[in-house]
C-alpha cells in the first residue's frame, strides 16, 4: 500500500469513528445554594416564652396583695389577696436607637418596653424603658434566653431619664426559679427579679402565650399587686 493510500485509509477511519461516536454528555451543572437567611430568633418580637407579637393583648385580673420575699430564691410568697379590677394590656413595638423594643401598656399610663441585653455572656429579655420613659442599660431581666435553672444572677443597670441624663446605678438580682405546671396554663417558667433598692417581681411565662401571671411587692412593706391572665 502506497503512502497516499495509507493516509487516505487513516483519514477515512478517523472520520468514520468520529461520526459514529456518541456525543459526550454535558457536564452536570454545579448548583450553588444561596446561604440561608440569618434569622435572629430573639427579635423583633421576643422568644416563644415572651412573644409579645405586636397587636396582641392579654386581659388580666388584678389583685391587691401582701407577700414576703424569700431572698435565697427570689420567690414572693403571697399571704393575702383582694380583687381590684380587670385590665387589658396591649402589646406594642417601638424603635429606639435602631433597636426594636416590644412591651405592654401600663395601666397607670405610659408603656413598659422590653428588649434584649447580654449580661455576663448570656442573653436576657427584660425591661429597657419604664412607664416614665426612663431607660435601663442593660435591661432589668425577666427571662433568660437559655431556659434552665442556673441560680441567682447579680448585676446592675445604669438608669437614665427621658432626656438621657444619668439617674442611678440600679443593682438587681435575677433567678430562673423553676419550670412547673401552673394550674390551667400547664407547663410554665417561673422567674424572679429583685431591684434591691426597690421592688421585687415574680413572673410566670407560658410558651407561645407570654406572661400569664406576675406579681410584685415592696419588700419593706410587703404590699403590692398581682396580674393573673384570664383571656388572650
Amino acid at each position: 500500500m502506497s503512502w497516499s493510500s495509507w493516509l487516505k485509509y487513516c483519514m477515512d477511519l478517523y472520520y468514520k469513528q468520529n461520526r459514529t461516536k456518541p456525543p459526550e454528555p454535558d457536564p452536570e451543572p454545579v448548583i450553588i445554594e444561596p446561604p440561608a437567611p440569618v434569622v435572629d430568633p430573639l427579635m423583633p418580637s421576643g422568644d416563644p416564652w415572651w412573644p409579645n407579637v405586636e397587636g396582641t393583648w392579654i386581659k388580666y385580673r388584678r389583685f391587691i396583695i401582701t407577700g414576703i420575699l424569700v431572698k435565697n430564691t427570689l420567690q414572693i410568697s403571697v399571704t393575702s389577696r383582694k380583687f381590684l379590677d380587670e385590665a387589658k394590656l396591649n402589646s406594642v413595638h417601638t424603635k429606639r436607637d435602631g433597636e426594636t423594643l416590644f412591651g405592654i401598656n401600663h395601666p397607670g399610663g405610659g408603656v413598659i418596653f422590653d428588649g434584649w441585653s447580654t449580661i455576663n455572656g448570656k442573653k436576657y429579655i427584660g425591661e429597657r424603658i419604664n412607664q416614665d420613659n426612663a431607660t435601663y442599660n442593660p435591661c432589668l431581666p425577666k427571662l433568660a434566653s437559655i431556659k434552665e435553672k442556673a441560680g441567682i444572677v447579680k448585676g446592675s443597670s445604669l438608669t437614665y431619664d427621658h432626656t438621657g441624663k444619668f439617674i442611678v446605678d440600679n443593682p438587681w438580682q435575677f433567678n430562673m426559679i423553676n419550670k412547673l405546671d401552673w394550674g390551667t396554663y400547664g407547663e410554665c417558667w417561673w422567674t424572679g427579679l429583685w431591684e434591691t433598692n426597690y421592688s421585687c417581681y415574680n413572673y410566670i411565662f407560658k410558651e407561645n402565650v407570654g406572661c400569664v401571671d406576675f406579681w410584685f411587692i415592696d419588700p419593706a412593706t410587703g404590699k403590692g399587686y398581682q396580674y393573673h391572665a384570664v383571656e388572650y
